[in-house]
């Protein structure tokens, strides 16, 4: 990433730890049914936003955050800071019970 800094770089990471990272490389936490509050506000407090599986639809705010359609496209590095990445589960994650899956 050093040695192309006028390449953005993006990725979803379980690491809630990350942080001063190069400019150009973006991450998104993935929140899963082992995250907890703790998880998401450090990641947050890393410049991080949340990508969040929805059961059935996506909400205007969820952790007080505005929550953008991440269906749209994929590049996250343009979403604004902070909010959540909302994603809606499909096939076997619409009956998901493990707490992966957001159920509204």
């Amino acid at each position: 990433m050093k040695d192309f800094p006028d390449v953005q770089f993006y990725d979803y990471t379980k690491h809630r730890n990350r942080k001063d990272l190069p400019e150009n490389y973006q991450l998104t936490f993935s929140r899963s049914e082992e995250s907890t509050t703790k998880d998401l506000d450090t990641a947050l407090n890393n410049g991080m936003n949340l990508a969040v599986v929805f059961q059935k639809e996506l909400p205007e705010t969820w952790y007080g955050l505005p929550v953008i359609d991440g269906t749209l496209n994929d590049w996250r590095f343009r979403d604004p800071n902070p909010c959540i990445v909302g994603l809606l589960a499909k096939g076997s994650a619409k009956k998901d019970t493990s707490g992966f899956v957001v159920i509204q």
